[in-house]
């Protein structure tokens, strides 16, 4: 039996050490998942739309997440009650392209390149600050990329396009961004 006892110990560290990475991993998807919601949050105090956005005051900013369900739920709580330059903040997830051209802020949480392309040029005359986190966003035509590295989230943000769009940034979020224009390929959307 004593080798019954030995395996049955060997067994239980690894599930121990399994158990342990897992949660391991979870807590750093939802802290990460935190930090994208505080970012796209902010961008509203920090970005200025064109006066004719809003149909009134009252108007909410409204920020939509697609493909990232856990950064959209954490979202809806960051958002519950918040104001941004004194207009209601709303977290949605909409379900069809027509939808999107109803947010301020898209966050595009998927890293399939045809149908980020097939959004960006849905949105290509609007004024929605279109927000991913893929390797090559910006080139694919978007406006802000949130970018994982050494454990912290990095911006980069192509002014170019989001001053086509009519969106003025402000400076207090260009100083802590990575300015990156014209990563697009000839011919890109």
């Amino acid at each position: 039996m004593p080798a019954d006892t030995s395996c049955r110990a060997i067994i239980s560290v690894l599930l121990s050490s399994v158990l342990l990475f897992a949660c391991a991993a979870f807590a750093q998807t939802a802290e990460v998942s935190q930090v994208k919601a505080a970012y796209l949050y902010n961008f509203t105090k920090y970005i200025e739309w064109p006066p004719d956005t809003f149909h009134s005051a009252d108007d909410p900013a409204v920020i939509c997440v697609i493909g990232d369900d856990r950064t959209g739920k954490i979202l809806e709580q960051v958002t519950l009650g918040r104001k941004a330059n004194g207009r209601p903040v709303q977290a949605r997830n909409p379900r069809s392209l027509n939808e999107l051209r109803s947010c301020q802020v898209l966050f595009i949480g998927f890293e399939d390149k045809e149908r980020i392309t097939g959004i960006l040029r849905n949105l290509h005359d609007s004024r929605v600050l279109v927000v991913g986190q893929t390797e090559r966003f910006l080139s694919l035509g978007g406006m802000i990329n949130l970018v994982q590295k050494n454990g912290s989230i990095e911006l980069e943000i192509d002014t170019k396009v989001t001053e086509a769009a009519g969106l003025k940034i402000s400076s207090r979020l260009l100083f802590i961004s990575r300015i990156v224009s014209d990563e697009r390929p000839a011919g890109g959307p």
